[in-house]
């Protein structure tokens, strides 16, 4: 018996709208069209079978009416004949042939209505099959394009030995700010060198000292 569940879930579904709702719609459409072949062989193969019913339903009823036929004429005959039980359990056999006859009829009805639904389903199945199939070409068509795009941009990137005017702009920055900085460091050695050898500044008290010095050879000097 096959799944209606999930065969109404495909006839409903909207194959674009899968293509759009999915973090990998080459994954889920291949899915789904994997779901739509399986049902689709469910469909054919329900159909197949109702159709073999309906074709042994059609003749159980033919020929239950054609018994129904004859056991009429005999209970005709016999009841023409005055042979009251005989008439009797002939109508009796034509009313349960006949009966049989409706019961077949019946169910012959029930299975061509059957046959009608497998048949709208396999065409449904058939459609929706065909548009999931076409819109996976196009799809992988896509892809492809777009990993060629990817291989041929990686290629002129190697190329051009990298990545071109924008990338070596970058390049020269980077040198340019390397070199400065070990201009910077060098000169911050110099600059510590020279305090070094130079020493610290002098106390105010040595200072001073110096001053009065200065002065008094001045004074002696202008004395």
């Amino acid at each position: 018996m096959r799944a209606l569940g999930r065969i109404k879930r495909i006839l409903q579904a909207v194959v674009k709208d899968i293509i759009r709702k999915a973090s990998d719609p080459e994954l889920e459409l291949a899915k789904f069209v994997e779901k739509a072949e399986l049902s689709l062989g469910e469909v054919r193969a329900e159909l197949e079978e109702a159709e073999l019913r309906r074709d042994a339903l059609k003749r159980d009823a033919v020929e239950q009416r054609r018994s129904a036929g004859q056991w009429m004429e005999k209970a005709e005959q016999a009841a023409a004949a005055d042979q009251d039980e005989e008439a009797k359990q002939a109508l009796r056999q034509h009313r349960q042939a006949g009966d049989e006859a409706e019961s077949s009829e019946e169910r012959l009805a029930e299975a061509e209505l059957t046959i009608a639904t497998l048949r709208r389903d396999e065409a449904e199945l058939e459609q929706k099959l065909r548009e999931a199939q076409l819109e996976q070409k196009r799809l992988s068509i896509k892809l492809r394009r777009a990993e060629a795009e990817q291989r041929a941009g990686a290629v002129l990137f190697r190329s051009e030995g990298g990545g071109g005017p924008a990338e070596e702009t970058r390049e020269r920055i980077m040198k340019a700010e390397a070199a400065s900085e070990a201009l910077r460091e060098v000169h911050k050695g110099s600059v510590e060198t020279e305090f070094r050898e130079v020493g610290a500044p002098a106390s105010l008290d040595e200072e001073l000292a110096k001053l009065k010095r200065r002065l008094k050879r001045k004074k002696a000097q202008g004395g």
